[in-house]
Protein backbone atom coordinates (compact mmCIF):
# COMPACT_ATOMS: atom_id res chain seq x y z
CA UNK A 1 0.00 0.00 0.00
CA UNK A 2 1.67 3.10 -1.25
CA UNK A 3 1.00 6.44 0.46
CA UNK A 4 2.91 9.57 -1.17
CA UNK A 5 6.17 8.84 -1.22
CA UNK A 6 6.31 5.81 1.10
CA UNK A 7 4.73 2.39 1.36
CA UNK A 8 3.37 0.67 4.37
CA UNK A 9 4.75 -2.39 4.96
CA UNK A 10 3.63 -5.27 7.31
CA UNK A 11 5.88 -6.10 10.95
CA UNK A 12 6.41 -9.93 10.41
CA UNK A 13 6.00 -9.57 14.19
CA UNK A 14 2.28 -9.50 15.79
CA UNK A 15 1.60 -7.77 19.10
CA UNK A 16 -1.18 -8.02 20.85
CA UNK A 17 -2.90 -5.16 20.12
CA UNK A 18 -2.74 -6.49 16.31
CA UNK A 19 -0.43 -6.49 13.32
CA UNK A 20 1.88 -3.43 13.36
CA UNK A 21 2.66 -1.56 10.53
CA UNK A 22 5.87 0.66 9.70
CA UNK A 23 6.41 3.12 6.88
CA UNK A 24 9.24 2.51 4.67
CA UNK A 25 10.51 5.34 1.61
CA UNK A 26 10.04 3.65 -2.07
CA UNK A 27 13.37 2.82 -3.54
CA UNK A 28 13.42 2.36 -6.89
CA UNK A 29 16.18 0.12 -8.71
CA UNK A 30 18.30 2.66 -10.86
CA UNK A 31 21.66 3.35 -12.21
CA UNK A 32 25.26 4.10 -10.18
CA UNK A 33 25.74 6.94 -8.30
CA UNK A 34 27.26 9.65 -9.65
CA UNK A 35 31.06 9.05 -10.09
CA UNK A 36 33.55 10.58 -7.46
CA UNK A 37 35.67 12.51 -9.75
CA UNK A 38 32.44 14.23 -10.88
CA UNK A 39 31.23 15.20 -6.87
CA UNK A 40 33.29 17.00 -4.35
CA UNK A 41 31.57 16.85 -0.88
CA UNK A 42 29.42 20.46 0.70
CA UNK A 43 30.82 19.46 4.27
CA UNK A 44 33.73 16.65 4.19
CA UNK A 45 34.36 16.90 7.58
CA UNK A 46 30.53 15.73 8.38
CA UNK A 47 30.75 12.31 6.23
CA UNK A 48 28.89 9.71 7.95
CA UNK A 49 28.82 5.95 6.30
CA UNK A 50 25.83 5.23 8.20
CA UNK A 51 24.22 8.44 6.28
CA UNK A 52 22.51 7.57 2.58
CA UNK A 53 24.40 9.47 0.18
CA UNK A 54 22.46 11.96 -1.53
CA UNK A 55 23.63 14.06 -5.13
CA UNK A 56 22.93 17.39 -5.70
CA UNK A 57 23.44 19.17 -9.30
CA UNK A 58 25.53 21.91 -8.85
CA UNK A 59 23.36 23.86 -11.18
CA UNK A 60 20.16 23.60 -9.41
CA UNK A 61 21.56 25.22 -5.92
CA UNK A 62 23.10 28.19 -7.88
CA UNK A 63 20.07 28.79 -9.10
CA UNK A 64 18.71 28.57 -5.70
CA UNK A 65 21.02 31.32 -4.39
CA UNK A 66 20.87 33.66 -7.10
CA UNK A 67 17.14 33.45 -7.14
CA UNK A 68 17.03 34.62 -2.89
CA UNK A 69 19.86 36.91 -3.98
CA UNK A 70 17.40 38.88 -7.20
CA UNK A 71 14.60 38.67 -4.11
CA UNK A 72 16.66 40.15 -1.40
CA UNK A 73 16.99 42.90 -3.75
CA UNK A 74 14.14 43.63 -4.18
CA UNK A 75 13.09 43.66 -0.62
CA UNK A 76 15.35 45.67 1.13
CA UNK A 77 12.66 45.88 3.81
CA UNK A 78 10.09 44.11 3.53
CA UNK A 79 12.04 40.42 3.27
CA UNK A 80 10.60 37.99 4.15
CA UNK A 81 11.64 34.13 5.09
CA UNK A 82 10.81 31.70 1.81
CA UNK A 83 10.78 27.65 1.54
CA UNK A 84 11.43 25.18 -0.78
CA UNK A 85 10.90 21.28 -1.18
CA UNK A 86 13.71 19.47 -2.36
CA UNK A 87 12.25 16.72 -5.02
CA UNK A 88 14.04 13.69 -5.87
CA UNK A 89 14.20 10.62 -5.67
CA UNK A 90 15.98 7.15 -3.79
CA UNK A 91 17.64 4.59 -5.93
CA UNK A 92 19.17 1.13 -5.57
CA UNK A 93 21.92 0.52 -7.75
CA UNK A 94 23.14 -2.59 -9.01
CA UNK A 95 25.58 -2.59 -6.77
CA UNK A 96 22.96 -2.81 -3.85
CA UNK A 97 23.55 1.01 -2.84
CA UNK A 98 21.16 3.08 -2.03
CA UNK A 99 21.51 6.89 -2.65
CA UNK A 100 19.37 9.32 -3.03
CA UNK A 101 19.54 12.84 -5.69
CA UNK A 102 17.66 15.90 -5.78
CA UNK A 103 15.95 16.55 -9.17
CA UNK A 104 14.02 19.80 -8.16
CA UNK A 105 13.82 22.42 -5.56
CA UNK A 106 10.41 24.08 -5.91
CA UNK A 107 8.83 27.04 -3.87
CA UNK A 108 6.46 26.10 -0.98
CA UNK A 109 2.92 27.45 -1.92
CA UNK A 110 0.54 29.21 0.31
CA UNK A 111 2.75 29.61 3.31
CA UNK A 112 2.65 32.77 5.84
CA UNK A 113 6.10 34.31 6.47
CA UNK A 114 7.51 36.73 8.12
CA UNK A 115 11.17 38.49 8.79
CA UNK A 116 11.88 36.07 11.50
CA UNK A 117 9.45 32.83 10.78
CA UNK A 118 7.12 30.85 8.58
CA UNK A 119 4.12 28.73 9.20
CA UNK A 120 2.71 25.73 6.41
CA UNK A 121 -0.87 26.17 5.89
CA UNK A 122 -3.42 23.38 5.12
CA UNK A 123 -3.27 24.97 1.12
CA UNK A 124 0.61 24.11 1.25
CA UNK A 125 0.30 20.20 1.39
CA UNK A 126 -2.41 19.21 -1.44
CA UNK A 127 -0.44 21.59 -4.03
CA UNK A 128 3.00 19.75 -2.93
CA UNK A 129 1.31 16.31 -3.28
CA UNK A 130 0.27 17.54 -6.43
CA UNK A 131 3.96 18.44 -7.76
CA UNK A 132 5.33 15.24 -6.65
CA UNK A 133 2.48 13.35 -8.45
CA UNK A 134 3.25 15.05 -11.24
CA UNK A 135 7.04 15.05 -11.25
CA UNK A 136 7.18 11.19 -10.29
CA UNK A 137 9.41 12.11 -7.28
CA UNK A 138 9.49 11.72 -3.55
CA UNK A 139 10.46 14.24 -0.93
CA UNK A 140 14.15 14.71 -0.13
CA UNK A 141 13.19 17.34 2.48
CA UNK A 142 13.49 20.98 2.45
CA UNK A 143 15.31 24.51 2.29
CA UNK A 144 14.22 27.84 3.89
CA UNK A 145 16.20 31.17 4.43
CA UNK A 146 17.35 32.65 7.41
CA UNK A 147 19.12 36.76 7.87
CA UNK A 148 20.83 37.70 10.50
CA UNK A 149 20.21 41.12 9.31
CA UNK A 150 16.35 40.87 9.75
CA UNK A 151 16.62 38.33 13.12
CA UNK A 152 14.41 40.61 15.17
CA UNK A 153 12.35 40.12 18.61
CA UNK A 154 10.28 37.36 16.86
CA UNK A 155 13.19 34.97 17.56
CA UNK A 156 13.35 33.20 20.83
CA UNK A 157 16.50 34.22 23.17
CA UNK A 158 17.69 30.69 22.49
CA UNK A 159 17.21 31.01 18.70
CA UNK A 160 19.09 34.69 19.30
CA UNK A 161 21.89 33.45 20.94
CA UNK A 162 22.37 30.39 18.40
CA UNK A 163 22.23 32.55 15.76
CA UNK A 164 24.79 34.94 17.39
CA UNK A 165 27.01 31.81 17.87
CA UNK A 166 26.98 31.51 14.25
CA UNK A 167 27.45 34.56 13.16
CA UNK A 168 25.48 33.64 10.01
CA UNK A 169 22.20 32.36 8.85
CA UNK A 170 23.14 28.94 9.01
CA UNK A 171 21.50 27.83 12.34
CA UNK A 172 18.48 25.67 13.48
CA UNK A 173 15.59 27.92 14.92
CA UNK A 174 13.23 26.19 17.35
CA UNK A 175 10.60 26.31 14.98
CA UNK A 176 12.62 24.66 12.82
CA UNK A 177 13.24 21.79 14.84
CA UNK A 178 9.72 21.09 15.76
CA UNK A 179 8.81 21.43 11.64
CA UNK A 180 11.30 19.12 10.70
CA UNK A 181 10.09 16.40 13.27
CA UNK A 182 6.19 16.92 12.95
CA UNK A 183 5.03 18.16 9.96
CA UNK A 184 6.27 15.24 7.57
CA UNK A 185 10.57 16.19 7.59
CA UNK A 186 11.10 13.44 9.75
CA UNK A 187 12.21 9.85 7.22
CA UNK A 188 16.02 8.82 7.56
CA UNK A 189 16.55 10.21 4.22
CA UNK A 190 14.85 13.69 4.69
CA UNK A 191 16.89 16.62 4.95
CA UNK A 192 16.67 19.83 6.75
CA UNK A 193 18.27 22.81 4.72
CA UNK A 194 19.20 26.32 5.69
CA UNK A 195 20.06 29.38 2.91
CA UNK A 196 22.06 32.31 4.54
CA UNK A 197 20.02 35.21 3.09
CA UNK A 198 22.64 37.64 3.67
CA UNK A 199 25.19 35.47 2.16
CA UNK A 200 23.02 35.63 -1.02
CA UNK A 201 23.04 39.05 -1.29
CA UNK A 202 26.85 39.65 -1.27
CA UNK A 203 26.57 37.83 -4.93
CA UNK A 204 30.52 37.08 -4.83
CA UNK A 205 31.27 34.98 -8.06
CA UNK A 206 33.69 33.44 -5.93
CA UNK A 207 31.18 32.30 -3.48
CA UNK A 208 31.33 29.18 -1.06
CA UNK A 209 28.85 27.05 -0.75
CA UNK A 210 29.86 26.41 2.64
CA UNK A 211 29.10 29.75 3.74
CA UNK A 212 25.83 29.52 2.24
CA UNK A 213 24.22 26.04 2.47
CA UNK A 214 23.93 24.72 6.04
CA UNK A 215 22.58 20.52 5.92
CA UNK A 216 21.07 18.59 8.63
CA UNK A 217 19.78 15.02 8.72
CA UNK A 218 18.38 12.64 11.32
CA UNK A 219 20.93 10.71 13.51
CA UNK A 220 19.15 8.69 16.04
CA UNK A 221 16.43 10.80 17.47
CA UNK A 222 17.96 14.09 16.77
CA UNK A 223 18.90 16.37 13.70
CA UNK A 224 22.49 16.83 13.31
CA UNK A 225 24.75 18.52 10.29
CA UNK A 226 25.67 16.16 7.42
CA UNK A 227 27.05 16.31 4.51
CA UNK A 228 25.31 16.05 0.87
CA UNK A 229 27.21 15.83 -2.35
CA UNK A 230 27.88 18.51 -4.96
CA UNK A 231 27.75 17.31 -8.78
CA UNK A 232 29.63 19.33 -10.66
CA UNK A 233 33.28 21.02 -11.07
CA UNK A 234 34.54 21.80 -7.60
CA UNK A 235 35.62 25.29 -8.51
CA UNK A 236 31.46 26.29 -9.24
CA UNK A 237 31.24 26.06 -5.76
CA UNK A 238 33.86 28.36 -4.89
Amino acid sequence: MKCCDFELAAETDRTEAGELFIMVPRIAPGPLKPCPERCYPLLPEMEDPSDINVYCQAEILHDLILDEESYRRDHPEDWVERCWFLLGNLVRDAEAEVWGSIVEIAPARHVEATAWSFEFTAETWPCHREELRKSGTILMGWVHTHSLHFLSGGKSPEDGEQAEGTRSGLFLSSFDVRAASKLGFSAPHHLTCVLDSDECLRGSTDRDLQKVLGVWGWSGVGLTKRNIHIVGDASEGR
